[in-house]
């Protein structure tokens, strides 16, 4: 990956302020499996007009909306958030929830989760007394979900002005909900149009996002904020500004810190704004915060990866842990592309059967036939993953990619 400073006319116009100018901060590669339909790179830049730092994307929102519908990661319930299946997503969800509840405090208010996955925060909301509650997802099987939970449910997302004309829900809600859904977003404008339509005048939007004004602050692996999927990095000053272009005033703006794992924490703020059409900012003065933020991560995630360089060197077999974000990017711009790697193993089924650089993706049951070492490539839970191979009764050597012990 090799970072430079210079100005560049953009694919894509900065989502805040339409500019077409931007500074590389960045380029950042990915090895995706086959059939993903996601772009292979894209370069993270700064607005020249207004600062706002964003993934620079070739790939268009209909390529966004097709990996969501069809390769989505949020229907593996055990594995993925946004179902409160696990203690910690739980705790997060309710948290949501009561961050929710101190603004709205009607509890007949009619509330949409779009991007709701399985359900998680819906319920978290009915267990605070919420009684009108419905859910959007564009994965059939999220929806299936939500449904059997009890709620209302949309085979919809952001893009999908069918569902909206066809339900006759133009300014039906009075609150409308979007947790960790921004950051996703190619066409921010077309989005936030059709979440205004949504909503009654007065209504009230509720946007969660992780925080790019703390990324250095919560390191967690390298390169770990630029996946294929997180293409927007705000601060509270540059949500506000583009939802004040979008018909919303702010009404409150929270920063929060998220446990995500037993070890590791995540910035993250949240909003709540106002439908309030006559509300539209004009551009400030770029701010810099984000992008010494994103400088100074991008300068702590420059790594050396010795023991990757060890076993690309020995050309010893390994099995691979791992086929999520980080592996992804390891697979670029690391030793771990010139390893001699048997199989992928991840315990989501959606990816069984997957290749990545033409070796498969396997269930952790393969390992079982596996006298190699394991190589645990998980930027969140590789301590839980060396409990589970122990657990599962095999001897193999096992690399905690990215921690110093070994076994």
């Amino acid at each position: 990956m090799k970072m430079s400073e210079k100005n560049k006319k953009t694919l894509r116009a900065c989502p805040v302020c339409a500019n077409e100018m931007a500074e590389v901060l960045h380029s950042q590669d990915f090895i995706l499996p086959e059939g993903n339909p996601l772009p292979r790179n894209y370069d993270v830049v700064c607005c020249v007009k207004c600062g706002f730092v964003y993934a620079d994307t070739p790939g268009t929102q209909v390529v966004y909306d097709r990996y969501y519908k069809d390769f989505s990661k949020y229907e593996e319930k055990t594995l993925a958030t946004g179902g409160g299946n696990t203690p910690l997503d739980a705790e997060r969800l309710m948290r949501t929830a009561a961050d929710i509840e101190a603004s709205i405090s009607r509890k007949d208010s009619l509330i949409v989760d779009i991007g709701c996955a399985n359900g998680g925060l819906l319920a978290a909301l009915s267990k605070k007394g919420f009684t009108r509650l419905a859910g959007a997802d564009p994965s059939a099987v999220c929806v299936k979900a939500v449904a059997g939970l009890g709620f209302k449910a949309y085979a919809a997302g952001l893009f999908d002005r069918k569902w909206i004309d066809e339900e006759g829900l133009r300014g039906k809600f009075d609150v409308v909900i979007l947790s960790h859904v921004l950051e996703h977003v190619r066409d921010l404008k077309c989005a936030l149009e059709n979440v205004n339509s949504l909503l009654k005048e007065g209504g009230y939007l509720y946007a969660e996002v992780p925080d790019a004004a703390r990324y250095p602050n919560y390191f967690v692996v390298p390169y770990y904020y630029f996946d294929c999927e997180h293409i927007n990095h705000f601060d509270a000053a540059s949500l506000c500004a583009l939802m004040a272009r979008a018909g919303f005033s702010e009404v409150k703006t929270q920063a929060k810190t998220l446990t995500v794992s037993a070890d590791t924490l995540y910035p993250a703020l949240f909003s709540i704004f106002k439908k309030d059409n006559g509300a539209v900012a004009g551009v400030k003065a770029p701010s810099t915060v984000v992008r010494e933020s994103v400088m100074k991560f991008i300068a702590l995630s420059a790594s050396e990866w010795p023991d990757l360089k060890k076993l690309a060197e020995s050309g010893e077999e390994i099995a691979v842990w791992g086929a999520g974000q980080y592996v992804l990017r390891l697979l670029t711009d690391s030793p771990l592309k010139d390893c001699r790697i048997a199989f992928f193993v991840d315990k989501d089924s959606k990816k069984h059967g997957q290749k990545i650089n033409g070796v498969s993706v396997a269930s952790p049951e393969v390992l079982r036939n596996f006298e190699g070492r394991i190589v645990v490539c998980a930027a969140l839970h590789s301590r839980e993953i060396l409990a589970e191979i122990r657990n599962l009764g095999l001897k193999n050597e096992v690399t905690l990619l990215g921690q110093t012990k070994h076994e």
